[in-house]
Order: structure tokens, then sequence, then C-alpha cells
């Protein structure tokens, strides 16, 4: 059995520095949650004061910076300000030889800087053979996504620091519309809480409200756009996602996914399918309410195209694929936005 890590987590050490607790000299951060470490980073980076930044934080990447230009720039003495910030990304990219520059600087680090290491893997890469990587454990904290079966916990945690008071069915419903990416989690909080004016009740209606009908990074939604052929609204949508963040890659990736499930079921309805337990496995088995309501929207959807026109989607989406990983000499944004107007282009007659 694998030892338990007795790492701290950037949950932990996020709402601990929230509390008042001073920064460590050095944080060496790992793990394969984005969220965490962004806002442990973002908090590390706010302490310097802004019109300081220039002289007192310093961001390197791990490859290119040699060890002994981050010791350097963590011995600096902060201008006008309490500390000094050096954030090293990719310090899995460190060499042996970086570390052994770093060692003494690790055995006395500096009181007025904190050196912040990023590692975005779920392993840590440090080789605790060596007194660098002995050190490094001191200050290791662990970034990694919650389990599924936690995130209920973690929204109804996370909404109390905006106040909130998730109604019944809330929780499911952000799932429902967000899955269980923290970030657009934590985004959708954010929205619901100004929506609200504050503190306050959140219910299903109001989510509903502010969430649903903004909800360009849905994939379901964008799907039945392109199935009623609108294209401008499906467009909108398309851009809010990218807007947030959603790289067309993995934008493309989700269509083509929920654009398979359609024509496999398309094939059972056509063979005069029309039990809803026949089509339960397309739902998410972790969605327990409803089901039959939603098999019912999914088989709308399902309507919505032709055997022929699920086919073509496919096509299509293939060629854009290739388009994205090659040198098409388009913009990603323009060859997302083409494939959607060529998606919603009706080419043959519906089949009911």
């Amino acid at each position: 059995m694998a030892r338990r890590s007795n790492a701290k987590t950037g949950t932990q050490v996020l709402r601990d520095l929230e509390k008042g607790q001073p920064l460590a000299p050095v944080y060496y951060l790992h793990g394969d949650d984005p969220y965490q470490i962004r806002n442990l980073v973002s908090f590390v980076v706010d302490q310097v004061q802004p019109a300081f930044k220039d002289f007192n934080l310093h961001q390197v990447t791990g490859g290119e910076a040699p060890g002994e230009q981050i010791a350097a720039l963590a011995q600096q003495l902060p201008v006008m300000d309490e500390r000094t910030v050096v954030v090293v990304r990719e310090a899995s990219q460190l060499k042996k030889a970086d570390w052994d520059a770093l060692q003494f600087y690790l055995e006395d680090p500096s009181p007025t800087t904190c050196l912040v290491f990023l590692t975005p893997t779920a392993d840590s890469g440090i080789d605790g053979r060596t007194k660098s990587g002995k050190l490094l454990k001191t200050y290791q904290v662990q970034c990694r996504k919650p389990y599924e079966n936690r995130i209920p916990q973690w929204i109804q945690e996370r909404s109390q620091s905006y106040d909130l008071r998730l109604g019944p069915g809330v929780v499911e419903r952000l799932m429902d519309l967000l899955g269980t990416e923290l970030s657009a989690l934590d985004n959708a909080l954010q929205r619901l809480a100004l929506f609200i004016g504050g503190a306050g009740q959140v219910s299903l209606d109001v989510v509903n409200e502010a969430i649903s009908s903004d909800r360009s990074y849905n994939v379901f939604e964008l799907v039945k756009l392109v199935g009623n052929r609108q294209f401008e609204q499906a467009l909108r949508y398309l851009r809010g996602g990218m807007a947030r963040g959603e790289a067309p890659l993995k934008l493309l990736g989700l269509l083509a996914k929920t654009f398979r499930e359609l024509l496999d079921a398309r094939v059972l309805f056509d063979q005069g399918e029309r039990s809803l337990q026949a089509f339960d496995r397309y739902i998410n088995p972790k969605l327990r309410y409803d089901r039959n309501e939603r098999i019912r929207a999914f088989l709308d959807q399902v309507s919505c195209f032709s055997r022929q026109e699920l086919i073509r989607a496919l096509q299509l989406m293939h060629q854009t694929d290739l388009s994205l990983k090659s040198t098409s000499g388009l913009t990603d944004e323009l060859l997302m936005e083409r494939l959607l107007f060529e998606m919603c282009l009706p080419t043959v007659p519906r089949a009911r």
C-alpha cells in the first residue's frame, strides 16, 4: 500500500493564507488541478504592491532559467515593499545541477522572499534521495482535483465564501450544467452572487435564469442550436466558450463525442426503438434525478438530425480537427466558426 503523503493541500494552504497566516518562504506546488494552483499563485503574486511589481516580482521557466539565476533572484531584497516573489514555472524541467545550485538557498531561504515552484502534474517530481529533494518536501503542497463524489461538498463549501445558501437541487443542477470543472463552477457561484446582489438564498429558478441562459460553454445547448439551424445563437455560444478559455480542440472533442452518441442513438431510433430505457445509457449515470426528462431531451436532439446529417457533421469535425493541428492559414476561431456554419446548413430532409 502506498504511503499517504503528509503534504498540505492547496485548499488548506489558501484557506490559512486568507485567514492571515504569513507566506512561507518556499512553496512547491504540484498536482492536476489548475484551479487550485492558479488561485494560490494569484494570492501570492497579489502580495506584491502593483507599483513595484517590475522590481519585486520575477517569473521564470524551469529549463530556461538555471538554478544560479533563480537563487540570485530569490536573494534580492524587495524594493519599497515587504517581499520579493519569484515564480518558477515547469519546475520539473530543472536539472540536477540546477537543484544543486539551489540547495544552499533552500537550506536558509530569505525571510523577505516567497519562492514558488510549479509542477502541474499529479506526481511531485521531487527526488527524495537528494538533499534539495529532502528540503523541498518540507514545502510541498498538493493541488489535486477532488474525486467526483466530493464535488458537491466542494460546491457547498465554496458557496459559503460568497455568502450563498444553495437551495434543494442547486448543486446537482450546477454539476449538470457545468460538469466537474472547478473553475467553471467557481465562476458560476460568483455570477450567482452578483445576480442576487450579494449574500442570499439561491434557488433552482435563479440558477436557470442566471446560469442556464448564459452557459456558452455547455455543449448540450450548442448541439441543440446546431440541430435547430440557429447559426447566430450557436456562434454566440461558441465565442462565449472560447472567451472563457475553452481550447478549440477541447470543444471540438466534446462536440464529436456528443455527435457520435447522437448517431448511435439515431440508428436505434431508425430501427424503431422508442422505449426510454433503451436510451438511458446516453445519460450520465451520476445524474440521478429526472432521468426520463433528460432522456426525452436527448431524443429531441436525436430527432433534429437525420443519420446522413450526423455522419456529415462528424466528417466536418474530422476535417476541422486536421486543420486545427496543421498550418491551415486560418485562426482556430475562424476554423470553428466555419465548422458551425457548415453544420447549420440543412443538406438533406430530416427523417423523423
